[in-house]
């Protein structure tokens, strides 16, 4: 007669969580020519995060496929960010973000003169530091009608002679 024997064990499957996508952007509003710097290394899963798929909204071109990515936006507007990560068993998340994207208005010359009626070769102090940007004024440069140039946000000069000089 044929013997058989059964053996049995119970396996207990549990569930696996995706992982968690998290986005962080700095600066959160630009200026157009300038760059936003993301970050998706606080993301988390239980197992490990192989890939990140970032998508910087109407960007045709792939950024990063690290947990890291910088895109400079060339037009004024307002983008969604967004990063995809996919872990070890091929389960994703998605985070995503805004960022203001405003266009530079460029600088606004301004300069006080501290002798309005100055007599000749007296010392007049020229001060442009109220002139103004969205970013920061790189240069100044002075011409102060007589032939006479300088350079920076305060400049003095003297006028050897009689007139009216634009400045």
């Amino acid at each position: 007669s044929r013997q058989t024997d059964t053996a049995t064990a119970t396996v207990e499957v549990e569930e696996s969580n995706p992982p968690s996508a998290e986005i962080d952007c700095s600066p959160d509003s630009i200026f157009a020519g300038e760059s936003v710097s993301c970050s998706a290394a606080d993301s988390t899963d239980e197992g490990t995060i192989q890939s990140y798929s970032w998508d910087f909204e109407n960007v045709d071109e792939s950024v990063s496929s690290d947990s890291a990515a910088r895109y400079t936006y060339d037009e004024p507007g307002t983008y969604n960010i967004e990063v995809q990560v996919t872990d070890d068993r091929r389960e994703t998340d998605t985070a995503t973000t805004r960022i203001t994207v405003q266009q530079n208005q460029g600088p606004r010359a301004d300069f006080a003169i501290d002798s309005e009626s100055p007599t000749v070769n007296e010392r007049i102090t020229f001060d442009a530091s109220s002139s103004t940007d969205d970013n920061e004024i790189e240069t100044y440069s002075w011409d102060f009608g007589n032939g006479e140039q300088a350079t920076g946000p305060v400049a003095e000069q003297r006028y050897r002679g009689p007139g009216e000089y634009t400045i």
